[in-house]
């Protein structure tokens, strides 16, 4: 379901859609609270996924969660989009832009 949402949100703005090979959270780590901090390592496999996403698609725009609601696969993909911005191992033309993860940031107090 949320693959469907993701490919018609891509076709309404005229994006392409990649779905990375990462399986969410709840399935990779069953026992981990969702709402949770990332362990290094699964930073590490969104970060090898999304350089490798970038270099073979070159696109002009990323789009990746906020993570503002604490979810850790959000966190993850905010903090690899960041860290490979960061490195310099992608074009000067492809933006990264974080957009507020819905529902997650608005169950956050204040």
């Amino acid at each position: 379901m949320r693959l469907n949402e993701d490919r018609l949100f891509a076709k309404v703005v005229g994006a392409n859609y990649e779905a990375c090979s990462i399986p969410d959270a709840r399935v990779a780590l069953p026992l981990t609270p969702v709402l949770s901090t990332p362990t290094s390592c699964r930073v590490a496999a969104f970060v090898r996924v999304l350089q490798s996403v970038i270099l073979r698609v070159d696109p002009h725009l990323v789009l990746l969660p906020l993570g503002a609601g604490g979810h850790s696969d959000h966190l993850a993909s905010c903090e690899a989009g960041l860290m490979v911005l960061l490195s310099g191992s992608i074009q000067e033309r492809t933006s990264i832009l974080l957009y507020e993860d819905l529902p997650y940031a608005a169950m956050q107090p204040g």
